[in-house]
């Protein structure tokens, strides 16, 4: 995510900031990642909350056993096991704090995830994700289809070569065929436009925060190796489009497809 953007969202604070912040100095003994790969936002969290133990849960083999090798030569109190997010379940009233960054749109039974999320908290315990949550599959509306290449048709073809398609000038962006999907990874985007509705059935949301990104991801996505980090102009532009968006958001025109949500367990 752009850092421009994603801190004028969060005040000028980092992600892990941000939630550090909405804790204010809450003791958290014991937190969970679900769907944590290799455990990196869970260690951030391990050592910026001062926590004395997270877990770590994974669907991949290969991540637990590269997390739980690295917890051990980092001698950090993290742990990793395998579990299945669409079936498995969670222990019981165990955690101060469970996050999930960017797990949740890879799951198709999400009523049975939030419920277990619900369970597993402690009764002042904060869930915390970080996720994309717009159209399913990635299946771009005519609104954003026709913003995205109103946009990159004013590229200058340096700006708009696609590296997943060897470099080629590629300036109109159309939906990716369901049956790509299906085929390579079924799971991307499963049901990420039902991620809020569904948390809300199970949880109670206390705070919403849009990173939007609803154009610029697509828009952005096999684009972004064209823009120098430290060429002044090019940063203009990325930051000239960052506020496009964020002025489109702001002003209603789009809502946002990528959000960080703070909830807690229903009373």
């Amino acid at each position: 995510m752009n850092k421009f953007l994603t801190e004028n969202y969060l005040d000028g604070a980092s992600v892990g900031v941000y939630l550090k912040r909405f804790l204010g100095g809450k003791t958290i003994k014991k937190g969970l990642e679900v769907g944590g790969g290799l455990g990196k936002q869970a260690i951030i969290f391990y050592h910026l909350l001062n926590t004395e133990k997270f877990d770590v849960i994974d669907i991949s083999n290969f991540a637990v056993e590269a997390g739980n090798k690295r917890a051990k030569e980092e001698n950090i109190n993290v742990e990793f096991m395998v579990s299945d997010l669409n079936n498995d379940s969670l222990p019981e009233n165990t955690y101060d704090l469970i996050i999930a960054s960017g797990a949740l749109h890879h799951i198709g039974n999400l009523e049975h995830l939030f419920e277990q999320i619900s369970r597993s908290l402690t009764s002042d315990g904060v869930f915390f994700a970080s996720d994309y949550m717009g159209p399913n599959h990635m299946q771009w509306t005519e609104q954003q289809l026709g913003i995205m290449n109103a946009i990159l048709a004013l590229f200058p073809d340096q700006y708009a070569k696609v590296l997943h398609r060897n470099n080629e000038v590629i300036k109109e962006i159309s939906r990716i065929p369901l049956s790509i999907f299906y085929e390579h990874d079924p799971s991307e985007g499963i049901r990420s436009a039902d991620i809020f509705d569904v948390m809300a059935e199970y949880l109670n949301i206390v705070k919403i925060t849009p990173i939007c990104y609803t154009i610029l991801y697509e828009l952005l996505r096999g684009r972004i190796h064209n823009f120098d980090e430290f060429d002044e102009k090019d940063q203009f532009i990325l930051n000239l489009l960052c506020i496009l968006e964020k002025t489109l958001f702001d002003n209603q025109v789009i809502g946002s497809d990528f959000n960080l949500v703070i909830a807690k367990r229903k009373s």
